[in-house]
């Protein structure tokens, strides 16, 4: 991985943190939604192997 590729991966990362926060502490039908579709796009892509298995997303 070069090191341009990181900082950009840490801020889209920190990025969807704070949006995900934000939709959190908005609540309604946007939480609802927002919800709802990152329980669909996170899962795949968080590691399940490795040393700490859950949760973790790859260096990719």
């Amino acid at each position: 991985m070069s090191k341009r590729s990181r900082p950009n991966r840490q801020r889209r990362v920190t990025r969807s943190y704070h949006d995900t926060l934000a939709m959190y502490q908005h609540h309604g039908k946007e939480w609802e939604m927002w919800n709802k579709q990152l329980k669909s796009v996170l899962p795949p892509m968080q590691s399940t192997t490795g040393p700490s298995p859950l949760g973790r997303l790859d260096e990719a």
